[in-house]
């Protein structure tokens, strides 16, 4: 379910940014702001799509080595280590203060078991 969630916003999100570059072509100022956002957004998506289908990789016993080869990442670890704990319903790694990967994978994996 969050696989799907994540791959509907960041489509949203650059459609967003096709819409408003058509609307706001004559104005340079606002198409760089309102462009900038959407593409962000839809960035910050796919990052968190990567991380749960990393999560979902770990959690069916793939081994980390072959998720990092496979991600084509320039920071594969930032995928396969505690990090994506929330996702997989662990606690962050000790001694560590917890990441927002961590919160929001927490927040994905509790909303997705309630349904």
């Amino acid at each position: 379910m969050a696989v799907e969630q994540h791959c509907r916003w960041t489509s949203s999100y650059c459609h967003r940014a096709v819409q408003v570059g058509r609307k706001y072509g004559a104005c340079l100022r606002e198409w760089q702001r309102l462009v900038s956002y959407a593409l962000t957004d839809a960035h910050a998506h796919s990052q968190l799509l990567i991380g749960t289908i990393a999560a979902f990789l770990q959690q069916q016993g793939v081994e980390d080595d072959l998720i990092r080869r496979h991600l084509l990442s320039p920071d594969p670890d930032r995928y396969v280590t505690g990090d994506l704990a929330g996702l997989l319903g662990r606690p962050s790694l000790k001694g560590t203060v917890e990441s927002s990967w961590n919160s929001i994978g927490r927040a994905i994996a509790q909303r997705d078991s309630a349904e």
